[in-house]
């Protein structure tokens, strides 16, 4: 894996888990996905397209 790859994985790990103030790029921050069937939000499905488009 390139060495820029893995930095920027780093700091969007650290950013997201262990300190909000990091600096890293929203591509490589995970974020919290739901579902709410009730309010017709597909949250999982529309992120997974997202990812995958």
């Amino acid at each position: 894996m390139d060495a820029n790859v893995i930095n920027e994985l780093q700091n969007g790990l650290s950013a997201a888990y262990i300190n909000g103030s990091v600096a890293a790029n929203l591509a490589y921050k995970p974020a919290f996905v739901s579902n709410n069937p009730e309010e017709g939000k597909k949250k999982f499905i529309e992120s997974l397209s997202e990812v995958l488009i």
